[in-house]
């Protein structure tokens, strides 16, 4: 053969390798979306075998891809876990994931690589309260006395934002949020003796660093905790006790940075709750309501407007079930992410109620919508008594703030195990809040 001949041949031979390999390309299905469970039904859940780390599988009721972050066993840890369901652990643009070691070590999760190390989270006297910056993705804030402190993950440094000097301590009680651009915190500023030392409100401008307004004097009030909302346009202040429509009763809110307080009635009672935006840009206050009774005898979230206070029933389910709520999800708003754990009473029923130890969304327009995500199984009761009774096995399911991602923590119904964290992938999810 002579080379021509050979060298055509060979350029035949590859001309239909390449042909089958593109047609082959171009015959694979694309991937399938899978479609949400929007009904109010029963669904029973199926065991599923404690999956590997690392190793995603898909909820064999809902179809979501989940995915195993840690594994404290072989770490000898008590317990990986998401720390609350209002706090988001998701930096900026969603590459770090801040995971609490119980025992009072902080984490971070890096989704490419897949590692876990060490947070530069140091702090002295204070619960540290660590938080991303919201809108710049290698800053983490946290408190060390009265300070506020910061990394910078860019560069490696840690600094001091500002110093409080008229308080030996500042604090949100462990549940507060910095506004939506970052740019605002409310903070507690506190004298030791912590439950009857000097206690004020006020809001801080990261920005420009400096106090606005004039501090509200809280001293001897007993305070769940102090928010500012998303806008930065309000100030959120949930009292422990006593309940009631009045100040310092139930929810309070003002207006920021002057601590003017809004005459309007909002939830008078201290439950499992989240700051959010609805579908009309509202900033509302999303709660499990655990006291009132409903005529149809279910126990119901509901949604209550900053501005004016205005109420929104958004959906009943059984009374064995309390409910965490994430509302972290600002740029695909208008939605609530629920997860419940069922009372020992509740474990005992020979019977499998609606969103029975689950992750759903709930819509916020009062229609009584729900996208249906996941079974937790998460157990932190033993059936029928409290014998066994351990906070760190609550779900505490938070979203990401695109919503792309819901991170939470399970003991897979292993009484006295350690907890690990677990990520929900929803970006193949047909109908998820995403696209709307």
């Amino acid at each position: 053969m002579n080379s021509f001949k050979y060298w055509l041949m060979l350029a035949l031979l590859l001309v239909s390798f390449i042909n089958v390999a593109a047609g082959g390309a171009r015959s694979k299905p694309a991937p399938q979306k899978k479609s949400m469970v929007a009904s109010h039904a029963p669904l029973t859940e199926p065991f599923l075998a404690k999956p590997a780390m690392g190793a995603p599988f898909r909820d064999p009721v809902f179809g979501t891809t989940i995915t195993r972050l840690t594994d404290a066993a072989a770490q000898h840890a008590e317990g990986f876990v998401c720390y609350y369901s209002k706090l988001d652990p998701f930096n900026a643009d969603e590459t770090k994931i801040l995971i609490y070691r119980r025992g009072g070590q902080w984490f971070i999760y890096s989704p490419a690589n897949h590692t876990l190390r060490r947070a530069p989270v140091k702090n002295s006297q204070t619960d540290a309260q660590p938080r991303w910056h919201p809108t710049q993705a290698n800053i983490l804030f946290w408190f060390d006395a009265n300070k506020i402190m910061q990394h910078d993950f860019a560069t490696g440094r840690t600094t001091t934002i500002h110093t409080f000097p008229a308080y030996q301590f500042v604090t949100n009680f462990d549940e507060g949020n910095y506004s939506a651009d970052g740019r605002y915190v409310a903070l507690a500023g506190k004298n030791w003796p912590w439950q009857t030392g000097l206690q004020e409100f006020f809001v801080f401008d990261l920005n420009e660093r400096i106090l606005l307004g004039n501090p509200l004097a809280a001293t001897g009030r007993t305070v769940d905790w102090v928010s500012i909302s998303p806008s930065g346009k309000y100030v959120v202040v949930l009292v422990g006790s006593p309940h009631g429509a009045g100040q310092w009763q139930g929810l309070d809110v003002y207006r920021a940075p002057e601590m003017a307080l809004l005459p309007h009635a909002y939830y008078p009672y201290s439950d499992h709750a989240d700051l959010g935006i609805d579908g009309e840009g509202n900033e509302v206050y999303v709660t499990d309501n655990a006291e009132d009774t409903y005529p149809d005898r279910l126990r119901h979230l509901e949604k209550y407007r900053l501005d004016n206070g205005v109420k929104t029933d958004l959906l009943g389910c059984a009374w064995g079930l309390s409910r965490l709520v994430s509302c972290r999800n600002f740029a695909a708003p208008g939605w609530a992410i629920i997860s419940t754990y069922s009372s020992p009473k509740h474990l005992a029923e020979e019977k499998t109620y609606p969103f029975d130890d689950e992750i759903f969304a709930v819509k916020m327009d009062g229609s009584r919508a729900v996208k249906r995500i996941a079974h937790h199984r998460s157990q932190r009761f033993a059936v029928g008594d409290y014998s066994y009774n351990n906070y760190w096995d609550q779900p505490n399911a938070v979203i990401s703030r695109s919503g792309n991602y819901i991170l939470f923590s399970s003991n897979w119904r292993e009484l006295g195990a350690p907890q690990d964290v677990y990520l929900i992938d929803l970006r193949d999810q047909e109908g998820w809040i995403t696209g709307e």
